[in-house]
């Protein structure tokens, strides 16, 4: 902190303490004093009443003394201030950074190396946003994922499959979404943030509580399902899909959010209006039941239906994420 920041620091709590005493100043010359008319002057003044306690010390303001204790507290907000504006403010400069770099882009079209570049400096730039930063890290199978998430954002067909094959993952389409399916913690989020901006196949990210919070009975109800089924927010990542509350109130009636959303993409891309590759979604649950999942953890299928996993197994491609929770 500069010299300046210590003493309005101080200035402040001496202020706040004065404050304090004034109050009770006040308090106790309502409780024990009389207001008496001076015939003479013709003016009123307080005056204390016989066998009153003594009145608390009201010093100036600007000869209250603070503890140390005090002191201490003063300078620690004053501190955590100040690295707050100074952390809002390099937040910025990144984010002003990122924009100019979108700007900045090349006119030649980008390679799976380009943007595996552009993806990483990305993700350096996110976790380096949280509080306290981090280090942008993938595990060997997130790093995996995050090869053939470059391969399939930059339109790589033929690296996609081959990448994808490599990985025991079958069915792909450079034409279909992408779905990351796999336990808390293991990086599926961050992964997808990551190339959220990207220059070729951007999208906008979302949760499911999202969803299910902005979809509400009437007009704004159905304006919201509009724009999360594709007409306005044409493409988009839902994160945490199944962590969302599986019903709500329409009308009156129960309603499933999440389903009719994915139901209602997939409507889209079949109509001609939404590309196949505009959805994208992560879960922690897995889309059948399996004899290891705990009771309380419904599958895809118990939670929005048959007929929404078949869409979905149509709409996206479906990778699994493996590994064991980073968080700790």
């Amino acid at each position: 902190m500069l010299p300046g920041h210590v003493d309005y620091a101080l200035h402040q709590a001496r202020s706040v303490k004065w404050g304090g005493l004034y109050r009770a100043f006040v308090s106790w010359r309502a409780l024990n004093t009389d207001l008496v008319h001076d015939a003479d002057t013709d003016t009123w003044h307080n005056v204390r009443r016989e066998h009153s306690p003594e009145p608390p010390e009201l010093l100036p303001r600007e000869q209250v003394l603070l503890t140390v204790a005090e002191t201490d507290a003063a300078l620690a907000t004053m501190q955590q201030r100040v690295w707050g504006e100074l952390q809002a403010a390099w937040v910025s400069a990144q984010q002003r950074a990122a924009e100019q770099a979108a700007r900045e882009l090349p006119k030649t079209p980008w390679d799976a190396a380009a943007l595996g570049r552009w993806a990483w400096a990305n993700g350096q730039r996110l976790t380096a946003r949280l509080m306290p930063p981090l280090a942008f890290t993938l595990t060997q199978h997130g790093a995996e994922l995050f090869d053939l998430l470059a391969y399939y954002f930059a339109g790589d067909e033929a690296a996609f499959l081959k990448h994808g094959a490599g990985l025991g993952l079958t069915g792909l389409s450079i034409h279909k979404g992408l779905a990351l399916l796999g336990p808390v913690g293991v990086g599926k989020t961050i992964l997808l943030k990551t190339f959220a901006t990207n220059p070729i196949r951007g999208y906008r990210m979302t949760t499911a509580d999202a969803v299910e919070s902005a979809y509400r009975a009437g007009e704004e109800g159905r304006k919201a399902q509009a724009d999360l089924c594709g007409r306005d927010g044409r493409h988009l990542c839902i994160d945490d899909v199944c962590t969302e509350e599986a019903v709500v109130k329409d009308y009156g009636n129960p309603d499933a959010p999440m389903a009719k959303v994915l139901l209602g993409r997939y409507r889209r891309y079949q109509d001609g209006t939404l590309p196949r590759w505009a959805t994208h979604l992560s879960s922690n649950n897995p889309l059948y039941r399996t004899p290891e999942m705990p009771p309380d953890m419904p599958s895809w299928e118990e939670r929005y239906g048959e007929r929404a996993v078949n869409r979905l197994e149509e709409l996206c491609n479906i990778i699994p994420f493996v590994g064991t929770s980073r968080r700790g």
